[in-house]
């Protein structure tokens, strides 16, 4: 028995030494141990901050941690001037808490107060008090636009209303680019031949190139698809459109493509490597068109982002990581344009900023040190009624299924352009905008031909985005011309004529006032 005893408890002691040997993950925090706040949304001192009701601010911290929906009275937003905001929701989800808050005002200093014990761990290990600061952006004020004929307004002019064939040469499958594979016809003479006559002046044609050139480091396009490029541009021309070609789904949105703008943001080798791809393969597209007029532009990039569309955590906790990239893209891009000569030391170029979003370009693009370079967003807000069929109606006439946002945000978004950009000579174009089809497509109507009119009040072309489907259930039903016949399809007949409409009618007594006055 003795014997039994002294060897279980030899064996208990080599368990215990072996178990306090082994090494514990540094990273790990430890049970105990007080948690500690990462970083938050807005940053500790971060202005101007754009904000919206209701507005979310997020705190990540060390570890997991709860903050209980019955802390809602204890933590506090609370102006400079001791006024408070009202935290509305909280949602702990591992290591983040979300704040729901509505009642900020602009221009004002917020400080965001979590007093001791209102978030504790896993472990219920207290957190100690947490507090930050941020101040909103000043108030805005809608600009009134004017024509004074500068090269913005110049060019607004110049490219109207443009269409987009999309779905077409963007489109791929395992990694390869190809034409017809997302279910459109082989795009034809006549496709453009008839959108001249619809009234589009400017055609944009994204295109992959995935599967179409070769490795480093050369990476050489091949010469087929270069070509169908040059051939659908050539019916553009030929029809006496504009026309934009770009670079369009090799962005990497979680998905292995080669434009891959988070990896970029985290490793400066990385990012000359993505680059270095870029100058080559623009350098190559350059020179196939370096002979061609003032009808064609280039485009390098599409909706560069990290898969997040701009909510990612890591662009949130450091949206200029990644926008510092894109921005130094765009003058690589640039610049390797206008070393191959020809009419490209001269050509427009149009650059986008993240994502191409209507909020973020606006706020963080660097135009390239050039004379020719436009600046390009996508519109499709509110999502949820243009993207989707969440909202059936849009606009101050909305009665039932309304989208949240209405004429106002519309002209404050082109608003800012128009002051940023436009005032100052810099030409502006909507890359895409659009709206799906709707049981009532009066509402449909309405908000295109709004847009379209409102662009052009603020100088800016406008290009629908047609992806030649109709009739679907998730919501992509974009087309209204089909893309190999140029016959309109879907709603065509009553939606393209009401841009037209609002893009080119100069008359005096059609204004952005009439339209709204004649919502439906």
């Amino acid at each position: 028995m003795k014997k039994m005893l002294y060897a279980m408890l030899c064996t208990a002691i080599m368990f215990a030494a072996c178990s306090s040997s082994g090494k514990e993950d540094p990273d790990t925090p430890q049970t105990g141990e007080t948690p500690l706040m990462v970083s938050s949304v807005p940053a500790d001192g971060a202005t101007p901050v754009a904000i919206s009701s209701p507005f979310t601010i997020s705190v990540t911290m060390d570890r997991n941690v709860y903050c209980p929906s019955a802390n809602k009275g204890k933590i506090s937003v609370t102006a400079s001037d001791g006024t408070a905001a009202t935290v509305s929701k909280i949602v702990a989800n591992a290591t983040t808490i979300t704040l729901t808050v509505t009642g900020l005002v602009n221009g004002t200093t917020y400080t965001v107060s979590f007093p001791e014990g209102t978030i504790s761990g896993y472990d219920n290990n207290i957190a100690k008090a947490i507090s930050f600061s941020f101040t909103t952006e000043e108030e805005e004020t809608e600009a009134t636009p004017v024509d004074n004929g500068n090269a913005a307004w110049t060019m607004m002019k110049k490219l109207g209303l443009g269409w987009n064939l999309g779905n077409q040469m963007d489109a791929f499958s395992n990694g390869v680019a190809g034409e017809t594979i997302w279910g459109n016809p082989k795009a034809t003479q006549a496709l453009f031949t008839k959108l001249k006559e619809y009234g589009f002046s400017s055609v944009r044609i994204p295109v992959t190139w995935l599967g179409h050139f070769g490795e480093a480091p050369d990476y050489t396009l091949e010469t087929e698809w270069l070509e169908r490029v040059a051939e659908i541009a050539g019916y553009a021309k030929t029809a006496g459109l504009n026309a934009i070609i770009n670079t369009h789904h090799d962005e990497c949105n979680n998905d292995g493509h080669w434009l891959d703008v988070a990896s970029a943001a985290k490793s400066a080798a990385k990012k000359a490597e993505i680059q270095d791809q870029i100058v080559k393969m623009w350098t190559q597209i350059a020179n196939r068109f370096k002979n061609e007029g003032d009808w064609l532009i280039f485009e390098p990039f599409n909706e560069l982002h990290d898969g997040g569309w701009g909510w990612s955590a890591d662009f949130r906790a450091n949206p200029t990581a990644q926008t510092d990239v894109i921005n130094e893209w765009n003058q690589a891009f640039v610049d390797a344009v206008r070393a191959t000569g020809g009419n490209n030391a001269t050509r427009w170029l149009g650059i986008a900023g993240y994502a191409a979003s209507s909020t973020l370009t606006v706020q963080y693009i660097e135009v390239p040190e050039d004379d020719h370079v436009m600046v390009g967003f996508h519109c499709y807000d509110p999502s949820d009624f243009c993207q989707k069929n969440t909202y059936q109606q849009w606009g101050h006439t909305a009665k039932t299924s309304k989208a949240p946002t209405q004429e106002a945000e519309a002209r404050m978004m082109l608003s800012r352009y128009y002051t940023k950009f436009v005032s100052k000579g810099i030409p502006v174009y909507m890359g895409e905008f659009g709206a799906v089809e709707k049981t009532d497509e009066s509402y449909r109507a309405y908000y295109l031909e709004y847009m379209a009119k409102a662009a052009r009040t603020f100088g800016i072309p406008a290009f629908f985005w047609d992806n030649g489907v109709t009739g679907s259930t998730t919501g992509e039903s974009f087309g209204l011309v089909n893309h190999g016949t140029g016959e309109y399809i879907g709603a065509g007949t009553t939606i393209v004529p009401v841009m037209v409409k609002g893009m080119t009618n100069t008359d005096s007594n059609y204004t952005l006032e009439t339209v709204y006055n004649n919502a439906p």
